[in-house]
């Protein structure tokens, strides 16, 4: 696989490859952008944490933050984030690692 990989890497055009149902796909433009913002190390993403402000998720640190639009659902025991993207045409869903360290009550005043 990382033969595959380093030869593809010299094509021009080239910015990653991600593996969908078992094909590859190589990624250019906006969605290797993407992919990358999330990706750490050889298919292991980084652990984000975040806090939750009301009804609000703020991501303080790793891969999701500034990526809080992708975020659909959060489950706090499990630590993860499911996520929604557009990627080839469809919506890409998965999970990744989020931590809440915090949360504070919505400003009930207004």
């Amino acid at each position: 696989m990382e033969e595959l990989y380093q030869e593809l890497r010299k094509q021009e055009g080239f910015s990653t490859i991600l593996t969908v149902d078992k094909k590859y796909c190589p990624l250019t433009g906006k969605d290797a952008e993407q992919v990358e913002d999330l990706y750490l190390n050889h298919g292991i993403f980084d652990v984000s944490k975040g806090i939750i402000e009301g009804d609000q998720i703020l991501v303080t640190s790793g891969p999701l933050k500034g990526q809080e639009g992708l975020i659909k659902k959060i489950d706090r025991h499990k630590r993860l984030a499911y996520l929604e993207f557009h990627m080839f045409d469809q919506v890409i869903k998965g999970s990744v690692g989020l931590e809440i360290v915090e949360k504070h009550p919505g400003n009930e005043n207004g």
